[in-house]
């Protein structure tokens, strides 16, 4: 005997592909490609140090860089403290992977580094979201 498939199967069809095409989307691993510079000062001719911090500084720029994007100038300049404490002072987790494109002195007190970077904004957009400072749409 065939299986019935009458209005009670067409109605539970329709529910199984609404919930599965129209259900919560998943959400996908969003980035962004950015170029920041960073400085570092060169102390006592140690230029590893000064690396160092010319590529932290870099990081630090690239995800303020991609933050810009999430948030307004306004909410920026309102909220610097809470920004910096919270986003800015910390890159890990927000940039994905950094490839240095240039790195030189510039002079015997500065060094400067550039980096190309994948920063996340799903992360930044969870942390921003949580400090409720994203733009209102």
């Amino acid at each position: 005997m065939p299986f019935p498939c009458g209005p009670f199967m067409s109605l539970f069809s329709s529910l199984i592909l609404f919930l599965l095409f129209c259900g919560e989307p998943i959400p996908a691993e969003v980035t962004k490609s950015v170029r920041a510079t960073g400085l570092g000062l060169i102390v006592e001719q140690d230029r590893a140090a000064a690396f160092e911090q010319a590529r932290d500084a870099a990081l630090r720029e690239a995800v303020e860089e991609a933050m810009g994007t999430l948030i307004s100038s306004h909410t920026k300049v309102h909220n610097f403290a809470l920004i910096e404490d919270n986003i800015s002072s910390r890159t890990e987790g927000y940039v994905r992977s950094f490839e240095i494109v240039e790195q030189a002195a510039v002079d015997e007190y500065t060094y400067r580094v550039v980096i190309d970077a994948q920063v996340s904004l799903g992360e930044l957009h969870q942390q921003l979201d949580a400090l409720n400072l994203l733009i209102e749409a």
